[in-house]
């Protein structure tokens, strides 16, 4: 049974997974090593860690591979922001480093993550708690879904909803 706990547990493995791949520009490969290794120390899942590790690994390489934002920075992942934890934070910057940009990606994995207005109660808790880290150059939140990457969607700073392919230039938000 993959349970609420579970889930949860591996939302965190494969937020950790995207930052290391990321910092060390790791291949599907070395991601799957890499969640093998991290199962050896902690297995999560108990019965089910095989089927846990595995979805991890498809969960970070379909974010890697299809939602990444091309051109911009990796400034965190569980970063605490207030009162919320956002999962991913981009920054976009000028060839100066200054940070002229910054978005959150809410990474949902599961097959029925969240329903529509938890949903909408935590994209508005990052979106203010970011607004609020970011005052001036937070553009909004982006739900990622893994499962079904063409149905991420964007919400604005103002609090209006996007498809990924409508929301700021993200270097190709959901690639094919």
């Amino acid at each position: 049974m993959f349970d609420n706990t579970i889930a949860r547990q591996t939302g965190t493995i494969v937020h950790r997974l995207v930052r290391v791949a990321i910092e060390q520009d790791l291949g599907p490969d070395d991601v799957r090593g890499l969640a093998e290794a991290w199962w050896r120390e902690n297995p999560v899942g108990g019965t089910t860690a095989w089927q846990t590790r595995t979805r991890a690994v498809l969960a970070a390489n379909v974010y890697l591979r299809l939602l990444r934002p091309v051109g911009w920075d990796l400034l965190g992942a569980e970063q605490h922001l207030g009162s919320s934890v956002a999962d991913l934070v981009w920054g976009l910057r000028t060839t100066a480093g200054e940070i002229v940009a910054v978005f959150v990606d809410e990474l949902k994995t599961g097959r029925d993550p969240l329903t529509e207005p938890e949903l909408i109660d935590q994209v508005a808790r990052l979106e203010r708690d970011a607004s609020e880290q970011w005052p001036g150059v937070f553009a909004g939140v982006r739900v990622a879904e893994t499962r079904h990457a063409s149905r991420s969607r964007f919400w604005t700073s103002d609090g209006s909803r996007l498809l990924a392919a409508q929301g700021p230039d993200l270097g190709g938000e959901v690639r094919s």
